[in-house]
């Protein structure tokens, strides 16, 4: 069973945070802005939520330790 056959997956895409203090984070230009990718997961058993249902948010990441 897949994640389709059990939601209807909408993807949104949101500016993200600007880079502080970390020169050359970003490839080109230091103003550039991140861009965030989203997917909303709706149960397709339960397309109007009402009060009291729950919303599960997930994010994933790629993070480095700091030494």
């Amino acid at each position: 069973m897949s994640f389709t056959s059990v939601f209807h997956v909408k993807e949104h895409i949101l500016d993200g945070s600007h880079i502080r203090e970390f020169p050359r984070a970003l490839s080109r230009s230091q103003d550039d802005v991140l861009k965030l990718a989203v997917k909303e997961y709706i149960p397709k058993d339960n397309p109007n939520p009402k009060p009291g249902d729950v919303t599960i948010i997930g994010a994933h990441a790629n993070g480095f330790p700091k030494v």
